[in-house]
């Protein structure tokens, strides 16, 4: 059946003229031997099918393509394929994979380009070299980008409206800000959080209108504190700023970045976990009000996360036209923050342009 669906959609017109036109000459022949009721009801029947298989052209043409995609740092690839696996099986898009692995053409997506590990991972969390991080972050973006992104545009063409993303940024934090940072506002994105092996909720749905993430908070969120609490925006542009961004039980500790000494700092602490399960676009877009005026007011900015890899990725879409912007990863052995990646690598080869 699948196989049928997939005939029509590659040549919706001449099977839908094929079939009517073989229906008439059918209906033609009965009426000729007398049977004018029987060539009557072939004739419907083949008009039927002919309008049936335009307003089904055009219905699915009207629709967007659901793709799950998920990130990962599991270094084997038959354990990142289990988990593209369960993420298809609670985003109910294993028939979207299907469709695309079963497609024999040049331009078709195959399952195993839906997992992409993040190269290097378990050294990443050992170094701060600014080298093995851009070539496993360039690595991470350009797989989603020219693999994935630049076919599904193609594959598309005359099939669906669009492509909705489903994420699964399971990886750190500075890899899943960066990817959010070089898919920007660019694509429609669903963002999960997996909370347990097998087990995702969707945090975050900018499907349809990405920019919302910019746009202030439908409801109220309280409770987000300022550190400290007193300071304000300079009133000039200033050199360098270091912004902690966390929530949960672990608030900021500004002697963690080498360089609070000689850096302003300011801290945004939700003191509580997220509520599970629920909607987390709201949290994120009321720390983006906060945080964006003092990213903006800065000519550097060193970003501290401590977060939920949904919510940091989420940030990473509404800073993404930030190219002063450097991202530090938290090195729990040493107990310190250390810059590891630069927003500005994005800006010198665009993806998903």
């Amino acid at each position: 059946m699948e196989r049928f669906y997939r005939l029509l959609a590659q040549h919706e017109l001449p099977s839908s003229l094929l079939i009517f036109g073989v229906t008439q000459m059918l209906a033609d022949m009965l009426a000729d031997w007398g049977r004018e009721a029987v060539a009557g009801r072939l004739r419907l029947i083949g008009l039927g099918f002919f309008a049936f298989v335009l307003g089904w052209g055009m219905w699915k043409r009207s629709r967007r393509l659901e793709v799950p995609v998920v990130f990962t740092e599991a270094e084997r690839r038959d354990e990142a394929r289990t988990l593209l696996k369960q993420f298809e099986f609670h985003t109910r898009t294993e028939r979207t994979v299907n469709l695309l692995d079963s497609d024999q053409s040049l331009v078709a997506v195959r399952e195993e380009e839906l997992y992409i590990q993040l190269r290097n991972a378990s050294l990443l969390r050992q170094t701060n070299d600014p080298t093995v991080w851009r070539d496993a972050l360039t690595q991470l973006v350009r797989e989603w980008d020219e693999e994935v992104d630049e076919r599904l545009k193609r594959w598309i063409t005359g099939r669906y409206q669009g492509v909705v993303y489903h994420i699964s940024p399971d990886v750190v934090l500075p890899a899943a800000f960066y990817l959010g940072a070089a898919v920007g506002l660019r694509r429609d994105v669903k963002i999960y959080q997996r909370n347990s092996p097998g087990n995702y909720h969707l945090a975050i749905d900018l499907a349809g209108n990405a920019r919302r993430i910019l746009e202030p908070p439908e409801r109220e969120i309280s409770g987000i504190q300022q550190i400290p609490a007193e300071k304000t925006l300079p009133e000039t542009r200033g050199e360098r700023l270091i912004l902690h961004l966390s929530i949960g039980r672990h608030s900021p500790v500004f002697e963690a970045h080498p360089d609070h000494a000689v850096a302003d700092s300011i801290g945004f602490y939700y003191p509580e976990s997220l509520p599970l399960n629920e909607n987390w676009l709201p949290y994120v877009q009321a720390f983006v009000q906060l945080a964006k005026p003092w990213v903006d007011r800065y000519a550097q900015v060193d970003i501290c996360l401590m977060t939920p890899h949904s919510v940091g990725m989420a940030l990473g879409m509404a800073f993404s036209r930030s190219p002063h912007v450097r991202l530090c990863h938290w090195y729990a052995e040493e107990g310190v923050y250390k810059p590891v990646a630069e927003l500005r690598w994005i800006e010198q080869k665009l993806p998903f342009d």
